[in-house]
């Protein structure tokens, strides 16, 4: 009987063992996805224009999106640019899939939208991504 039991504590190890030691290789974020398009959305010249300049998040921090040539850029507080491409109108994404940014306008001439921004993961935080709103513009 006592080696039963030392088998069925042994094998219940065995399966907690390899789930606290595989790392995680897919950053989730519940209920959104980071991906960048099969087709680029074409930005034509001067269009991007309407998006460059700071924006305020809800998390305090400030987006700020600009150009260089033909690329186009993003940055969140004091992190590093992201080369960004159209996703679709309103929407860009960054490269490396760690910034995606839709800016909502309406006639009124009122902005807002979201920022999803991968973050690194650290032992306290739970998960890896963040969904941030966008509240003002400029």
């Amino acid at each position: 009987m006592k080696k039963l039991m030392l088998f069925a504590l042994l094998g219940g190890l065995s399966l907690v063992a390899p789930a606290q030691t595989e790392p995680e290789t897919a950053v989730r974020i519940h209920g959104y996805q980071i991906a960048l398009p099969s087709t680029p959305y074409r930005v034509l010249l001067g269009e991007f224009d309407a998006y460059q300049g700071g924006y305020e998040l809800s998390n305090g921090d400030v987006l700020t999106m600009y150009q260089r040539g033909a690329h186009m850029y993003a940055t969140v507080g004091e992190g590093q640019p992201k080369e960004l491409v159209a996703a679709a109108p309103n929407v860009f994404v960054a490269l490396d899939r760690e910034l995606k940014v839709t800016i909502d306008r309406n006639d009124f001439g009122d902005v807002g939208g979201e920022v999803l921004m991968v973050v690194p993961a650290t032992s306290t935080q739970a998960n890896a991504g963040q969904v941030i709103r966008l509240v003002a513009a400029r």
